[in-house]
């Protein structure tokens, strides 16, 4: 597949992009979720989190940020507070569609 890289040197970027996904995050977390799904030129075109899931960064993916746009995403964008009734009649809307 791509370039092997030593486990060290892999392991400390993958902290430095954690701590930096982290400070964003609590600056912008709407800008730092979109950066997170943002196709990068540089690389292919691909996401941050097509980079992580390919890579296996479990570190990086189980950053709040990285977990909370998951959940966006997971829950077609629906705000954490919806109600669980007002989830049931999403669903069910869907369906009848």
């Amino acid at each position: 597949m791509g370039m092997q890289i030593h486990v060290p040197v892999f392991r400390h970027f993958e902290k430095l992009a954690s701590e930096i996904l982290a400070i964003c995050c609590t600056q912008n977390r709407y800008l730092s979720h979109q950066l997170l799904v943002r196709e990068l030129s540089e690389f292919g075109n691909t996401t941050l989190f097509c980079l992580a899931d390919e890579n296996n960064l479990m570190d990086f993916m189980g950053q709040t940020c990285c977990q909370t746009k998951l959940n966006a995403i997971w829950k077609g964008h629906m705000a954490l507070y919806t109600s669980s009734l007002k989830v049931m009649s999403r669903n069910a809307w869907k369906t009848v569609k």
